[in-house]
């Protein structure tokens, strides 16, 4: 036997077609491998997914799919996750892609179908397409004979983390004579993460808002343009063995790893012409190996809970349904399912319930309930899984835990007047500069949205500076309206308060159009029934919302100037409980808006004529200020006149004058004792009290 096994052995390995094992002999049509070139900040790029994945899917044994990372769009930004891979760039350059997401059929040019350049016009002898042609031209590749077939077995040891790839290659044909390749590709899927525009593709959106990525590249086995295939002869056979140890985590440079989950890794092979024409492709069939001696269940959750979109409703059903997912005929009689809310103590519930492959079971727990700004609940499986009393090994890489939420809720406590929110305090989450909740209120925004589209930016981590309303601090609300599909709708909502009399709102807005042709929007918004309806009370778009004119490239504020003051008069809603205001940004695919000095004011004057001095009546010049300003204000009768100065947070910090006047008025007003940041200028008189907002920039 040992002499007949070496004889086989030498007859593999000089190419005689007898010997093969699992690759077909028959002529065969040409599999397609589509190359997609994508980014996580990519907004476009999810529709693309989408667009290939259903095209595998419509060919499941015909189809391979490549995602690769690659381009500006894929640099990752503050702690972003780095899905780049040293092999991208030259397979991008080779494309000459031009915008993103762009792919190629088989690494082949389809003339007329080529990428258009920042014209328009197609750029002529490139194989980057755009996401409206793959299909079609894929399909003309199905529909050719193929010279040569490929298949491959993929075997990954779940002890030593060793990927073991036998592939095999047979030429029905002769081919031509340029060095034909094997290449062996490691992808991917299932790796959770953030992703622009993630709503043209919503069923890899999750529940707390991150994306399932798949097809990722991870890594080439036969390195950057794969290893040769020594003929092309018809009848030819070879059979290559490669193997590769997978790392726990794949970095790019010095980025932080990407965790690689042995469960959710493929390979995919393919012959190329050289470096250029992918010839036909294939996926491997992929097997597990265990420990010895050790039985194997995969389980799976998917959240079953109850929960409403309100923003005032608390009550939550934690529910999660358990599968045993293992391919093996294990069962499972026992686990233990627990979830935590916010970080907190554990909830445990031990299950008896005996799950046979592929059954699945719900577990339900009791009414919790949830807090104001954002709730985040997750899922967890215990490893202690038994059958009949024996401790089964859960598959490492095994779907134990998931997240669910965030949930938006707030305050369930109203506030009173004055409400002041200038985000300098707001906290970050570590390693960016965004958040999602402050204590005034909460942002609200589609699961497609990621944190880094809609949250409050700190400009000095970016190199940008002072981002603050009239460049008097470094933190505000980014609205990332030019990375977003249009229509798409944002919320900054503040908490419930309670309005008394002279009701108003100020704010200061900055912003800059991309082109009058795209038409960014903002509403304010008020709702006296916690978010039921929402009535506008102020509203801009395109120039009139802008503050300074169009801009072709990604708009931050550099200077006071950037930035206006806006009042709205908020009368109609005087001596009203639990008054909710909302900004409600919808996306022209413009450009940034940011929004800061969020004051919220209301009085207790009683006695007097409901008529307040027109805003426009009291100036502030200069503003912002240093060290002295000067307060114009007109009074067409005699009035008794208080004016007052607060800080951001609603004290008083100045008493400016007290006494009579009439007709046009200005006092000199010493600020220099005022340290730098947002104030507001009370003038109460007999007829009303007007608010006006002031910097101090020292």
């Amino acid at each position: 036997m040992r002499s007949l096994f070496l004889l086989l052995f030498v007859l593999v390995s000089y190419g005689y077609a007898d010997a093969q094992n699992f690759v077909s002999t028959t002529a065969e049509n040409k599999n397609v491998v589509l190359e997609e070139f994508t980014g996580i900040y990519c907004g476009f790029c999810p529709a693309g997914h989408k667009i290939a994945s259903d095209y595998k899917a419509a060919n499941p044994n015909d189809v391979v799919v490549i995602n690769i990372h690659n381009g500006s769009y894929a640099n990752p930004s503050g702690g972003d996750p780095d899905f780049r891979t040293s092999f991208g760039a030259a397979i991008d350059g080779q494309a000459n892609v031009q915008g993103y997401p762009a792919g190629t059929v088989n690494r082949r040019n389809f003339p007329g179908y080529e990428q258009t350049d920042a014209q328009g016009n197609p750029v002529s002898g490139i194989t980057a397409m755009s996401r409206g042609s793959w299909v079609g031209r894929g399909n003309v590749v199905l529909a050719e004979t193929s010279p040569v077939n490929v298949a491959a077995q993929a075997t990954i040891d779940l002890q030593t983390r060793e990927l073991e790839v036998i592939v095999e290659t047979y030429f029905t044909a002769a081919a031509g004579t340029a060095p034909y390749k094997l290449n062996v590709a490691l992808l991917q899927n299932g790796i959770e993460g953030p992703q622009s525009g993630s709503s043209g593709n919503p069923s890899s959106v999750l529940p707390n808002g991150n994306y399932l990525h798949g097809h990722m590249l991870r890594h080439f086995l036969t390195g950057q343009w794969g290893a040769d295939i020594t003929s092309t002869t018809s009848g030819y056979f070879q059979a290559d063995t490669f193997r590769y140890t997978i790392p726990a985590g794949i970095a790019n440079g010095s980025a932080p790893a990407i965790a690689a989950e042995l469960t959710n890794m493929e390979v995919a092979v393919y012959v190329a012409e050289g470096q250029q024409t992918i010839i036909t492709g294939n996926m491997a069939s992929m097997s597990l190996l265990t420990p010895p001696g050790t039985f194997t269940a995969s389980t799976k959750l998917t959240s079953a809970s109850t929960v409403s979109s309100g923003y005032c409703d608390y009550s939550y059903i934690p529910s999660v349904v358990v599968e045993n997912n293992s391919t093996s005929a294990t069962a499972i009689d026992s686990f233990m399912v627990s979830y935590t809310l916010n970080g907190g103590t554990a909830v445990d519930q031990l299950v008896t319930t005996t799950l046979s492959s592929g059954a699945t079971t719900t577990v339900t727990f009791p009414s919790t309930t949830l807090a104001g700004g954002a709730n985040n609940i997750e899922y967890t499986i215990n490893f202690d899984t038994y059958n009949n009393g024996t401790l089964i090994d859960v598959s490492p890489n095994a779907d134990i835990n998931i997240a669910e939420g965030p949930y938006f809720r707030l305050s369930p406590t109203s506030t009173a007047t004055p409400v002041a929110e200038g985000f300098e305090s707001a906290p970050l989450i570590t390693g960016t500069g965004y958040s999602r909740t402050v204590t005034t209120g909460i942002f609200a925004a589609p699961t497609s949205v990621g944190n880094n589209m809609f949250s409050i930016l700190n400009g000095p981590s970016y190199n940008y500076g002072a981002i603050g309303g009239f460049a008097a601090s470094n933190r505000s609300i980014r609205f990332r309206f030019a990375d977003l599909d249009g229509n798409e709708e944002l919320d900054f909502i503040l908490n419930k308060a309670d309005l008394q009399s002279n009701s108003q709102l100020t704010f200061s807005r900055a912003h800059r159009q991309y082109s009058a042709a795209y038409s960014d929007q903002l509403d304010v918004q008020v709702s006296t029934n916690c978010g039921a309806t929402w009535t506008t009370v102020w509203s801009k778009s395109g120039s009139d919302l802008a503050t300074l004119g169009v801009s072709t490239t990604s708009y931050v504020p550099g200077a006071a100037t950037d930035w206006v003051s806006d009042t709205v008069d908020l009368s109609a809603y005087n001596n009203t409980n639990d008054v909710v205001i909302r900004f409600h940004g919808i996306s022209g695919w413009s450009n940034n808006l940011f929004i800061d000095d969020i004051n919220l004011t209301s009085s207790t004057i009683t006695g007097i004529e409901n008529t307040k001095v027109a805003a426009a009546a009291v100036n502030i010049m200069p503003n912002p200020v240093r060290n002295e300003m000067t307060v114009e204000f007109n009074l067409p009768e005699s009035s008794e006149v208080n004016m007052t100065i607060y800080n951001a947070l609603g004290q008083q910090v100045q008493n400016v004058t007290n006494g009579t006047f009439e007709g046009t008025n200005t006092v000199q007003v010493n600020t220099s004792e005022l340290a730098s940041g947002v104030y507001l200028l009370n003038l109460a008189s007999d007829k009303g009290l007007v608010t006006k907002r002031f910097t101090v920039k020292k």
